[in-house]
């Protein structure tokens, strides 16, 4: 039955043995009373296998230390997101895309429909845009002067978050996505921003050999969740994702519930799915939609409901005006 010196997996009680082993190949030993081995119990089912010499036939392994630092990090993980930011012009929450334009003559931003209503002269500097936005040289001046002269970090951080989204399409220059990567990187040693590790977050996943890095699964996740933590709600919603295809299915439900409550809408179709399947309660359910309608509301007006029927009618436009036959 029992053969000294055999590596054992997991140990057991089980059966009408006195004491059954399960082997790490599988296999079950018993060893009964008189084989002169002592077991010690220890937290339950899990024991201890001594020889006749009290030598211990298998050492019990020490259990991990806890890490502080990574326990806490989890649990600010799973906290609620900081709500989006208030348009400064109309007060009215951002919406979570789509929904607030940067200006790069001040770094300062307003939602659409307050921007329908200023496009003449910027309403914080009073600049005259359509001069202004005229000469890509004279917007990558701007930019350019305050990374390396402003006082304020954020607006550093804005002004670099800027300048790589232009270098990563090549819009008014050449398009450099490794530049626009050392950007973010740069941001982010700043103090960071969601925007910039977001960005990052995709570096390392699915556009590492355009930006010039290598493909890198731990540093996206860490981005991902520094973004999720700065209040992002796509990169959360893509933390569900990632815990959901490793199985992680508590995990992906909590990062969805806290997506969708922010207003992330395919987020609330995966929790709408859950709960049919039986995996996200009634309570879960009904308490994430309060907050994902919640959330809605607070970014709505009719000043952004109009800009957007505008956009939507220029996007159904094709060249001169002419109607998009394939839409």
């Amino acid at each position: 039955p029992w053969k000294e010196g055999t590596i054992i997996g997991l140990y057991m009680f089980k059966g009408k043995y006195p004491y059954s082993i399960t082997c790490d190949d599988g296999k079950l030993l018993h060893a009964p009373k008189d084989d002169g081995l002592c077991i010690q119990k220890i937290h339950g089912q899990c024991v201890a296998v001594f020889g006749p010499d009290g030598m211990p036939l298998n050492p019990i392994p020490d259990t991990p230390a806890k890490d502080p630092a990574a326990e806490l990090r989890q649990e600010n993980l799973f906290k609620e997101s900081p709500p989006e930011d208030d348009c400064p012009l109309c007060n009215i929450r951002f919406p979570m895309k789509n929904g607030t334009i940067t200006l790069a003559c001040c770094s300062k931003s307003m939602c659409i429909g307050c921007e329908a209503q200023h496009r003449v002269n910027c309403p914080f500097c009073d600049e005259d845009l359509e001069l202004f936005t005229s000469s890509f040289e004279r917007v990558l001046g701007r930019l350019l002067h305050r990374m390396d002269h402003s006082c304020d970090d954020q607006e550093k951080i804005q002004a670099m978050c800027m300048l790589a989204s232009h270098c990563d399409i090549g819009e008014g220059v050449t398009q450099n996505s490794a530049m626009a990567h050392e950007l973010w990187m740069k941001a982010v040693e700043l103090g960071g921003s969601k925007d910039a590790h977001y960005n990052l977050s995709m570096s390392y996943s699915t556009y590492y050999e355009e930006r010039g890095v290598e493909k890198d699964d731990k540093k996206q996740l860490y981005h991902l969740e520094e973004a999720a933590m700065l209040g992002d709600a796509a990169a959360r919603c893509q933390l569900g994702n990632y815990e959901a295809e490793r199985g992680h299915w508590d995990q992906a439900k909590k990062h969805w519930m806290l997506s969708a409550a922010a207003g992330c809408e395919s987020c609330m179709e995966k929790i709408k799915r859950g709960k049919k399947k039986g995996v996200v309660s009634n309570v879960e359910y009904k308490k994430t939609l309060r907050l994902h309608r919640k959330s809605l509301n607070l970014t709505q007006s009719a000043e952004r409901d109009a800009a957007r029927e505008q956009i939507q009618a220029k996007m159904k436009l094709g060249p001169g005006g002419v109607a998009n036959v394939f839409d």
